[in-house]
């Protein structure tokens, strides 16, 4: 009787655990909507550590020199810094 007991609340947890996995917002899809999902994960990864800036603020040089630097300690996957370099490029001051 022990085990079925165990066993019943061992599967309701896992069953509530995969439920919120489930309920997490996904992001743009980073192919489909390049630009989008850098500023996704702009927002997501640098907003842990503080506010966030306007890129518009700041030149393209800036943003990326800023992104080399700060990217590995805002936990920013290597494969993902290409978008959000696209997304802080395309609305620097200094951008067309």
């Amino acid at each position: 009787m022990k085990t079925s007991v165990k066993s019943l609340l061992l599967l309701t947890v896992l069953a509530a655990g995969l439920a919120a996995c489930e309920s997490l917002p996904r992001g743009p899809d980073r192919e489909a909507e390049p630009v989008e999902y850098g500023r996704w994960m702009y927002e997501r990864k640098c907003q842990q550590c503080h506010d966030l800036y306007d890129p518009r603020e700041f030149t393209k040089r800036s943003l990326v020199r800023a992104l080399k630097r700060y990217a590995p300690s805002a936990g920013l996957q290597r494969e993902d810094r290409p978008y959000v370099e696209q997304y802080l490029v395309e609305n620097a001051k200094d951008a067309p």
